[in-house]
């Protein structure tokens, strides 16, 4: 049970902690969470990656034909789950590539999922399944509510 006591030192404190305050700072801590991309709300795409995002986003609509709303907003959660599972495929063959190399160079092939790199590629991993599951379950929706038309 919290004390009064606790309560009030809470809101002292509370009012001490304002955040950042410059633009330059807010959108510092905007980014945050963004570490990869795989997780963010939004998919940070960065300028010379941004025609291709357009490209595969609109060859995917143009696939899916949403007709209303509803299946726009899951096509763009397709889209989404889509051009996530393609960077974290990509990163994960970086890793695995990487821990490769590193493994032969050094003239014995260890094993490749051991230490940082392993945990990276393991993490990576459950990325995929968590999207992979998203995307699928997307799919799905958008082909029971364009089938109940």
């Amino acid at each position: 049970m919290v004390s009064e006591k606790q309560i009030e030192a809470n809101r002292k404190n509370s009012q001490l902690s304002t955040g950042p305050i410059t633009v330059q700072g807010k959108e510092v801590v905007a980014r945050n969470a963004i570490k990869h991309g795989v997780l963010s709300v939004k998919v940070p795409i960065d300028g010379a990656e941004r025609k291709e995002f357009e490209h595969f986003a609109s060859t995917i609509e143009h696939a899916l034909q949403p007709v209303n709303a509803f299946e726009s907003l899951l096509v763009d959660r397709i889209i989404s789950c889509a051009w996530r599972l393609r960077r974290v495929i990509h990163v994960e063959s970086m890793l695995l590539a990487s821990q490769i190399k590193i493994s032969w160079s050094n003239g014995t092939y260890q094993d490749i999922f051991s230490g940082s790199s392993g945990q990276a590629i393991a993490i990576m991993s459950r990325y995929e399944r968590t999207l992979e599951n998203g995307l699928y379950r997307a799919l799905k929706e958008l082909k029971e509510a364009q089938s109940a038309e």
